[in-house]
């Protein structure tokens, strides 16, 4: 059955420990929790109080991933879409990144990450 999917790479589901921290429309954000990466993106929990600020194309600016298996080199994400956007009595949104800019240094940590717990990608 076919299905609409969002994502162009393969993802890794996390567990706790994994954070980010960035800058959206001059306000500083920390320990902003990952919950699934690729190569290309990721996905955030982000508190609802801040929803507002994380509208599509909006950018994620001196995006750091906190963890040490992952690269720590500041790349930039796009907001691709918001999960939970205008629901109430949620505390938490969920936040669809894009990387929009990856330096080489970035890209070459968020691969071997990726093929390291998912093994080599098959054609």
């Amino acid at each position: 059955m076919p299905t609409s999917e969002r994502r162009d790479t393969r993802r890794i589901i996390l567990g706790g420990g994994y954070t980010a921290h960035f800058t959206l429309g001059g306000h500083a954000f920390g320990e902003v929790r990952v919950t699934n990466i690729s190569c290309g993106g990721c996905f955030l929990m982000v508190g609802k109080r801040d929803e507002r600020l994380f509208q599509k194309d909006a950018l994620l600016e001196q995006f750091t991933l906190d963890h040490p298996e992952l690269p720590h080199a500041p790349m930039t994400g796009q907001v691709a879409y918001a999960l939970g956007a205008g629901n109430f009595g949620m505390d938490f949104i969920g936040i669809g990144v894009h990387f929009a800019y990856r330096s080489p240094e970035a890209a070459k940590g968020l691969e071997a990450f990726v093929v390291g717990h998912l093994g080599p990608l098959q054609d």
